[in-house]
């Protein structure tokens, strides 16, 4: 996977040290392979080209100006220099529209008005400064959003609103300036100001229709044909930052409860626009932010207006992203609201079944005893079991890995008119396709509808195409250009978007289809830029992992996208040599050095390193060797878990509970299964750990530590507990399946 010859060999703090010993040398004891009188001669080209090449005096006064500026000239006499000589461009006939479309002052302009607000010696307002660039054509969005953010932070939202109205003439007049430029969206920023300016407003009640006026927003009904090219709209997830970022402390309490009225107002105004963010969102601080100003709302709302919809997808988002205590907190949120309405409880308990199935557990068994409480307790007593339930059952047994437990449901608990309907049926083939992994496309073809309308089944008949023997890029592009892409199928059905899952199956697909692998390119063959949103593209790299055949394809994709460094990144490639067949253990661990080594290479000689991404790093080897331990039945791996450990501790003395939960069951596990016996080493390492655990706020699995006790271990008292009832020593579990009967 990496050529680890050199790199392990010599540390890169060395080869830095030789290069900076090169860099001071004396260039004439080096030799060049081409003649210097031709670089001379080059050079002197050269030079001759850039002489005749005129620089504009827009940007010859910009670069004057900003010497001054780095000089620390006096801001006030700068600022008459520059007033003076805009003046002389307008005495000598230099044409408004040439000052309008320029863009060589932007970087001083934004400069001079920073520093009129930071400068002691400065005795210019910087709304001056800003009145005197729009009278004379040269102001840019990110000036506005200067002087905004200047005036917002000094408790003057009347004058934010104010500059709103300058500005929104500014973009009447010019609308290509709203445009993002080089990651920055200045427009959208300045929307989200005068958002935040309106909430802070005295004696405000937010209204949506106020502020959509206030801001132009185009009304989705409108079909007068008046569209502009900018957009207007709030951008609700920059709103919450600018507050805390921009907001008076003392302020921020007010503007942060009056957008959560503002919140809910625009998701019921909004219909489907939550949920289509929660669909295509996979930040996790956006989608928490989302949730607690949609659950501040508790008391402020009457609890008709809560949609149980939003809240199971808001607990289904936080599965996905791998949250899944979250999604049991939201459902205690609201299980009160909606405990007398059995159609929406009923949502919320569906959803339940999933979140329950991906709660950490020793064991698949485990796993399906949560489902079964859930089940039994909450769904099926009802009378009447719909499709969603149904369908959610399914994909909480897939996820849980019970393919036997799908299969008896299936065939004895489904009744044969919910069988027939389509949603149900692909719910239950997606499952078994994922689980079943000797099932054939062949063998499944005969059971699915004509036109598929689950996107995960889609996914999954799209990998089985590739998993086939006779495998050819023409039959996959003909299911994949059926289903996604814009316009409609041949049955009216509107195509869908690939979702992140669909983009790494496509890119599986190329590659294997790819006669030259080594130069491949996989970013190209699906068109996804990592830097536009890295939290999708990383999910796309996830996706590709879990539905790699095998280490090789993984490895290709390392290659590719190693740079630029990321930990979360090179987590999901560490976590993979421990997941993936024929993965290995040392490349995870060199993965592990090499984005040490190269995250400590600066000019400066400091370490670029922060303590959260080493711990992420860290985390993942400490957890993948002790699935790998488990996998072998073998101790042969507790020193490793040990070293890594003992580094994260190093790094950050608090260690989460799900690492320490998977260290403790994997000793016990071992200790119970494991033919070989403990050396004197291994004990003093668990030993030592559960010492660690003791000082630790959290409850440990007591089927753990008897398990331990029983090994010969000495187990802090303080760990043990008073004997539980059997049923409550199965698992150490965040659902209580107590009295409840275990059988679907």
């Amino acid at each position: 996977m990496l050529n680890r010859t050199g790199l392990l060999k010599n540390s890169l703090r060395q080869f830095s040290t030789s290069i900076r010993s090169l860099q001071t040398a004396n260039g004439s004891t080096l030799t060049f392979n081409y003649n210097q009188n031709d670089l001379a001669e080059e050079n002197k080209n050269q030079n001759k080209q850039e002489q005749k090449r005129p620089i504009h005096p827009l940007s010859e006064l910009g670069d004057r100006l900003n010497q001054e500026l780095k000089d620390q000239k006096d801001i006030n006499d700068v600022y008459t220099d520059f007033k003076d000589s805009i003046m002389k461009f307008k005495k000598s006939n230099y044409a408004e529209s040439r000052l309008q479309k320029s863009f060589g002052l932007n970087g001083l302009i934004s400069r001079l008005i920073q520093t009129s607000i930071t400068s002691k010696n400065s005795n210019i307002d910087p709304y001056e400064i800003l009145t005197n660039v729009c009278d004379s054509h040269l102001a840019r969005p990110q000036h506005f959003e200067i002087v905004m953010e200047y005036f917002l932070s000094h408790k003057l939202p009347q004058d934010v609103m104010s500059l709103w109205i300058k500005y929104l003439s500014l973009i009447t007049e010019n609308p290509d300036l709203t445009m993002a430029f080089r990651g920055r969206d200045p427009h959208k920023n300045i929307v989200a100001l005068t958002t935040v300016a309106y909430l802070l407003l005295p004696n405000n009640d937010p209204d949506m229709t106020v502020l959509n006026q206030i801001l132009q927003v185009k009304d989705v009904d409108d079909v007068t044909g008046n569209v502009t090219t900018f957009d207007n709209t709030i951008p609700i997830n920059l709103i919450t930052p600018t507050i805390l970022q921009r907001v008076n402390k003392k302020d921020q309490s007010v503007a942060l409860k009056n957008f959560e009225k503002l919140f809910i107002k625009y998701v019921s105004n909004n219909v489907g626009w939550l949920n289509k963010e929660l669909d295509n969102s996979f930040d996790l601080r956006i989608i928490q932010n989302y949730y607690n100003l949609y659950k501040n709302n508790i008391d402020n709302i009457d609890n008709s207006e809560f949609n149980p919809d939003i809240l199971a997808n808001f607990m289904n988002t936080f599965v996905t992203l791998k949250r899944p205590n979250q999604a049991v907190k939201c459902y205690n949120d609201f299980k009160p609201i909606f405990k007398d309405d059995l159609e929406k409880i009923t949502k919320l308990n569906n959803a339940l079944l999933i979140t329950v199935a991906e709660l950490p557990a020793n064991s698949k068994v485990y796993k399906l005893t949560r489902i079964q409480a859930i089940w039994n307790s909450l769904i099926k007593n009802n009378e009447s079991i719909d499709a969603g339930s149904y369908i959610s059952l399914f994909k909480a047994l897939f996820l849980s890995k019970n393919l036997e437990e799908l299969e008896i449901v299936w065939e004895e608990e489904v009744p044969e008119v919910m069988k027939k309907e389509q949603d149900v049926l692909e719910a239950y083939l997606d499952s078994v396709l994922r689980l079943k992994n000797s099932v054939t496309l062949q063998e499944i073809e005969q059971k699915l509808p004509q036109d598929l309308k689950n996107i995960n089944l889609i996914n999954s008949v799209l990998l089985k195409n590739i998993q086939s023997p006779d495998f050819k890029m023409d039959s996959f592009d003909g299911i994949y250009d059926k289903y996604f892409g814009i316009g409609k199928m041949s049955n009216g059905m509107s195509k869908q978007l690939p979702n992140t899952e669909t983009l790494a199956i496509k890119m599986l697909a190329s590659y294997t289809a790819s006669n030259d692998k080594t130069s491949f390119n996989f970013i190209k063959s699906i068109n996804i830029d990592q830097r536009s949103d890295f939290n999708r593209f990383l999910k796309v790299v996830e996706d590709f992992i879990n539905v790699s055949p095998n280490i090789t394809p993984v490895r290709a994709l390392f290659t590719e996208i190693q740079q630029p460094l990321n930990s979360r990144k090179y987590k999901l490639f560490i976590t993979a040599e421990f997941m993936k067949k024929e993965g290995s253990s040392t490349e995870a661990e060199a993965l592990l050095r090499y984005y040490l080594d190269k995250a400590e290479i600066k000019t400066d000689g400091k370490s670029s390193l922060k303590a959260q991404f080493i711990r992420e790093l860290l985390d993942s080897l400490t957890i993948g060797f002790c699935q790998l331990s488990l996998r072998k039945k073998s101790f042969q791996f507790v020193s490793k878990i040990n070293e890594y450990y003992r580094s994260m501790k190093e790094v950050n003395p608090s260690i989460g509970n799900s690492t320490l939960v998977t260290i403790l069951h994997t000793y016990a596990m071992l200790c119970r299964y494991s033919k070989q016996k403990l050396n004197p080493n291994e004990i003093t390492i668990i030993q030592s750990f559960l010492g660690d655990l003791q000082k630790q706020n959290f409850h440990v699995n007591q089927a753990d530590i008897r398990i331990l006790t029983s090994a010969g271990l000495k187990v802090p008292e303080t760990l043990i507990k008073s004997k539980p009832s059997k049923k409550n020593s199965e698992e150490n579990d965040t659902t209580s399946n107590e009295g409840i009967k275990s059988d679907l």
